[in-house]
């Protein structure tokens, strides 16, 4: 049903007693055992990969992407199996850091006393993000944009394939004005508004499209993060926001609007934590840094911010 979280799939059969006696139930006991031995668990998910049975728990999961990518990582399959259903994928190493982030670290769980939460997803990429929402949150309104049209399309299959019928989706820039902008369309996750180009894709203002009350903002939409945060917090829109994880991309050339900001956010009276790793996801730096750490990396801050009740309170009597 559409709104519900997904069941997962049961491999065993039904668990009534036979009329010989116990034995069934008593070999139940020890398959259950075998099954949950640590050392037999890899052979049993392989068993079930084999038989092209549904993945059970976060772990079979992570197992089953570890070892594809070691066997085949550039299939061209580009379907990965989960207990809510068939899920089209472009990039194998993407899904892999992506489940692990979403489902394993939880990186977009809050707490919340709105039991059908508002949940803005920008950038959603083929929707391994929506569908967890749904899941966590199954009676959220949850409207997911995404720019590209081809991941777009993949998005829509996933979702209607889990089962999810009531997700807006937008194929659609989030930006800072609404009209055509021009979009370097790379067919993954690193998709992003670029300033010249003959190639030109829908694209909408955020500030004029957020509801009243958003209880979740997530952003990763690859550097269109700095102008479309800009104008939430200039405007006043983003006190629209109560919570907000965004991963920014601190290219060299991007520290000055990243410290601009999160100035700003603050003088919006919200609160944030941040966690941040250096790497080459993002392109290599023009310039070397001194510290061997470093070096020509650059940085990916994933940024939580929220406003308290307090906050909301002070906001509320300025207006």
């Amino acid at each position: 049903m559409a709104g519900q979280a997904p069941n997962n799939f049961s491999d065993w059969g039904p668990h009534a007693e036979t009329a010989e006696g116990t034995f069934w139930p008593l070999a139940r006991r020890m398959i259950m055992s075998l099954r949950n031995s640590a050392k037999l668990k890899h052979p049993y998910w392989r068993l079930r990969e084999k038989f092209d049975i549904p993945t059970k728990s976060d772990l079979e999961v992570i197992y089953r992407l570890q070892r594809e990518l070691r066997l085949a990582p550039d299939s061209q399959h580009k379907k990965f199996r989960f207990c809510w259903g068939d899920f089209r994928y472009v990039n194998l190493g993407n899904l892999y850091s992506q489940f692990e982030d979403i489902f394993i670290r939880r990186q977009y769980a809050f707490s919340s006393d709105n039991s059908e939460p508002v949940i803005i997803d920008c950038g959603g990429n083929v929707g391994l993000s929506a569908i967890w929402f749904k899941i966590n949150y199954p009676r959220c309104h949850l409207t997911v944009y995404e720019a590209d049209p081809d991941l777009a399309a993949i998005l829509e299959t996933n979702l209607k394939n889990a089962g999810l019928y009531d997700v807006q989706l937008r194929n659609e820039a989030v930006w800072i004005f609404n009209g055509m902008v021009a979009f370097l369309k790379t067919g993954d996750d690193s998709g992003r508004v670029i300033e010249n180009s003959s190639i030109l894709y829908p694209c909408i203002d955020l500030v004029e499209r957020l509801p009243a009350c958003v209880d979740l903002l997530k952003m990763d939409i690859e550097g269109a993060e700095f102008p479309v945060l800009t104008k939430l917090c200039e405007t006043g829109a983003i006190q629209k926001v109560r919570r907000l994880v965004c991963e920014f991309h601190i290219w060299q050339d991007k520290t000055d609007d990243f410290i601009k900001t999160l100035s700003l956010l603050r003088s919006n009276k919200m609160h944030f934590a941040m966690n941040a790793a250096a790497g080459p996801y993002i392109g290599l730096a023009a310039e070397e840094s001194p510290f061997e750490v470093i070096k020509r990396k650059q940085v990916l801050v994933e940024l939580f911010a929220w406003q308290s009740s307090e906050s909301r309170t002070h906001l509320a009597s300025e207006r």
